[in-house]
């Protein structure tokens, strides 16, 4: 019994300081990352890793969807939900910018595309101190014509 309760407690031990880390496999190459085949889902309050830093704050990038897509100006009352992938390389570039989860509209999609990928340059991810290529998900709802990130 005391051999399985130290065997149990080592292994906790262990997994309380393993770090998950995820790639993002991409099938065929994006021009412009440094590395296609280490493109990772960075989480900041990881210890070795922190996630991209878009040149925007949250409250900022909701703010100027709602003031700058023509789609909102011309739908007031539209109500609609989706995800933005944002793929950025290790030198904080902007490389590829897809719809995770469609809205409604062609059109307001390939606005929020347009307005991704147009946001400037970002501070790259990192992981093991090193500038690596990642990725960001944003994930947002409009109500009454009105963007919010979740």
């Amino acid at each position: 019994m005391k051999a399985l309760l130290f065997i149990s407690v080592l292994f906790s031990g262990f997994t309380a300081h393993a770090q998950v880390v995820s790639k993002m496999e991409i099938s065929e190459p994006v021009q412009g990352l440094c590395n296609n085949k280490e493109v990772y889902a960075l989480v900041s309050s990881a210890g070795n890793q922190q996630s991209a830093v878009s040149p925007m704050k949250p409250e900022d990038i909701s703010s100027k969807l709602n003031s700058t897509l023509l789609f909102i100006k011309e739908h007031p009352k539209h109500t609609d939900k989706g995800s933005v992938n944002v793929l950025i390389n290790c030198e904080g570039k902007v490389v590829r910018v897809t719809m995770e989860q469609k809205t409604s509209s062609p059109d307001l999609d390939q606005q929020i595309i347009a307005f991704f990928s147009g946001m400037g340059d970002w501070q790259p991810g990192m992981y093991n101190s090193n500038k690596v290529d990642s990725y960001k998900v944003y994930t947002f709802t409009i109500r009454n014509g009105k963007f919010l990130l979740m």
